[in-house]
């Protein structure tokens, strides 16, 4: 029954209290000493009905947060990270509790007040361990996420707990990175690509740092986190210079990435275009330029697809702007790039242009195909009629171009016209 359902995402309404009661009676029997096959078959079933924001009552109280805490091994305890007896469970009581949190601003709030926060920070100390299975790092890093995203104070929670330190120190393991210098990244342009598992990771892992660094640029910054900042942009140079395994998640990828670089200060940019960069292949005044040409790469995938300009072009823009408006390199760089690229697409459109508009306009079908002689007839009286209308109401009136360049009433040329006529008549009659 828990497979056959394991895709439902939507309820039927008049059943609602009966899923009440199923997530009532599996949390009684949850308190139980049940072996771990048991445990994670009812934590399958809560999963499913946690997706219904409407039956959620039962798994919002304290003792049933309190239970899929501690399921998922992220009680809160003084003591070091606790022990992973089962992992199947872990991952199930996770998956439920993300569920839940992102469901319901009560779950959210107990989540505070249980210090949910600061035992997932205890698990991310045991990150690195090989035998830790990606699943349980995944959907402790979502949880984070998630509880940073929709609550100011599990956000502060999380600074408290050197969140910053601890998601880079994950990000790097996770991207198995090298260093080569300080701030510089042993990065192989030509090494092999990411791993859908190493993407999915990592991408969990920006996100969250988005969440620790959303408000940096407006504290006051120490000699500590102008560190920190520097190690995370020359990270972010690299996580840009990186591929994955397919063209969509690359660019998600790099979604994140620059979503990410918004929140670095501007003064740590400019590890973008360092000199130390290894393997570039586009150089300008001695400093390596491949990360900006991603960034801009990126720009105009997301122009060339229409993309929405608030979710899709402004994070980059913002990022280009603040590099432009600090470092003369770049800002010169990127007005050289951007001029050609306007003279070029300028020279391939030129045919395009509508000269009445300035715009690019879609070739529009002719309205007279398919129309006989007489229909064309009767549409062109149709439309002398409409302008004879809207001239006689004063709604529009013919103009001309006087001899002195400047416009002027059709009627003036016709009154013109007749006193011409007239007076050479007169004179004529003289003769």
């Amino acid at each position: 029954m828990v497979f056959e359902n394991s895709r439902t995402f939507t309820f039927d309404q008049n059943e609602e209290e009966e899923r009440k009661k199923i997530c009532d009676e599996i949390l009684k029997v949850l308190q139980k000493d049940l072996g771990p096959s048991c445990q994670a078959t009812c934590l399958e079933t809560i999963r499913i009905l946690s997706r219904d924001k409407k039956a959620l009552t039962p798994l919002t109280t304290r003792p049933a947060m309190l239970a899929l805490m501690r399921l998922a091994g992220l009680e809160y305890t003084q003591s070091s990270a606790q022990e992973m007896p089962n992992f199947s469970v872990i991952i199930e009581a996770l998956k439920c509790l993300c569920n839940i949190v992102f469901n319901s601003e009560k779950a959210q709030q107990l989540s505070v007040d249980f210090k949910l926060v600061s035992g997932a920070c205890e698990r991310l100390k045991v990150h690195r361990d090989k035998n830790v299975p990606r699943e349980i790092k995944f959907f402790d890093l979502r949880l984070l996420f998630l509880l940073s995203a929709l609550r100011m104070d599990a956000r502060a929670q999380l600074k408290e707990e050197q969140g910053l330190l601890l998601l880079t120190d994950i990000l790097e393991n996770t991207l198995d990175i090298k260093w080569s210098d300080k701030y510089v990244v042993a990065t192989d342009r030509k090494g092999p690509v990411l791993s859908n598992e190493q993407a999915d990771l990592s991408m969990e892992v920006l996100k969250a740092l988005f969440n620790v660094t959303y408000d940096c640029s407006q504290q006051q910054i120490d000699e500590d986190r102008a560190h920190q900042n520097r190690h995370l942009a020359a990270i972010l140079c690299h996580c840009l210079l990186l591929k994955t395994q397919s063209e969509g998640k690359t660019e998600e990828f790099h979604s994140h990435t620059v979503n990410l670089l918004n929140n670095i200060p501007a003064s740590s940019l400019d590890l973008l275009f360092s000199p130390s960069i290894k393997c570039g292949t586009v150089e300008y005044n001695g400093k390596m330029m491949d990360a900006v040409e991603v960034l801009l790469s990126f720009m105009e995938n997301r122009i060339d697809k229409g993309s929405n300009l608030k979710e899709g072009l402004t994070p980059v823009l913002s990022v280009l702007t603040e590099c432009c408006r600090v470092h003369r390199d770049m800002r010169k760089y990127i007005r050289s790039r951007v001029n050609l690229l306007g003279g070029d697409c300028v020279y391939h459109l030129i045919s395009s242009i509508n000269p009445i508009t300035g715009h690019v306009e879609d070739p529009m079908p002719n309205p007279m195909d398919g129309m006989t002689e007489e229909q064309k007839e009767y549409e062109a009286m149709k439309l002398v009629n409409m302008f004879d209308k809207l001239s006689r109401e004063q709604i529009i009136k013919p103009m001309r171009v006087k001899p002195d360049g400047t416009i002027g009433p059709l009627e003036e040329a016709a009154s013109e016209y007749t006193n011409d006529h007239n007076s050479t008549s007169d004179s004529d009659e003289n003769i």
